[in-house]
């Protein structure tokens, strides 16, 4: 009965290891991290558009992401400010980290909406000048109308390319005897 590799290997035996298998793991490898790296993207890319107008007395905000499109309407009575905070783990963004990163937050009495996420501080200006244009909306009701786009796009497919170019150097390195001819 002749005895397993896996057995000679741990003894210190070597067992050689085909080429054609090697190779064959390493693009399976290097497909799950290109595949990883658009599911990322897919996973925190997202878009909202927040527009009030006092002559409608309506608030429409639409958040788009690539899995579907919500809008909600609230009355812009019913908004009394905005604020940056933590967005809740679930409602997009970075969910397996336990916190869905910084967002601007609108108070609209009892309850809070949350734009998109960025769980970076590169947005924190825009973030900060979005929260300065709801609450100079809200004091200042000659002002007709608000509008507010966060796109997190740039940041998902900055995350999503590092990602999927890390994959895509593996496949390559993988396959550079097949790919110069020998």
């Amino acid at each position: 009965m002749p005895v397993p590799k896996w057995l000679l290997r741990v003894l210190g035996f070597k067992v050689a290891i085909p080429p054609a298998l090697v190779r064959f793991g390493h693009v399976l490898a290097s497909a799950a991290f290109i595949a990883a790296g658009f599911g990322l993207y897919a996973f925190i890319a997202e878009t909202d558009t927040l527009v009030c107008d006092r002559g409608t007395g309506q608030c429409t905000l639409t958040q788009a992401t690539l899995t579907g499109t919500t809008v909600r309407r609230f009355p812009v009575a019913a908004l009394t400010g905005a604020e940056i905070g933590a967005r809740p783990t679930g409602m997009g963004g970075w969910r397996m980290r336990g916190v869905g990163g910084s967002s601007v937050v609108l108070l609209t009495g009892d309850e809070k909406v949350f734009l998109a996420s960025y769980d970076s501080s590169f947005y924190e200006d825009q973030m900060k000048r979005q929260v300065e244009d709801v609450r100079r909306f809200v004091s200042t009701p000659s002002q007709a109308a608000l509008g507010i786009r966060q796109d997190s796009h740039t940041l998902a497919a900055v995350a999503g390319g590092i990602v999927s170019l890390f994959g895509g150097a593996m496949l390559i390195f993988s396959l550079r005897e097949k790919l110069r001819g020998k």
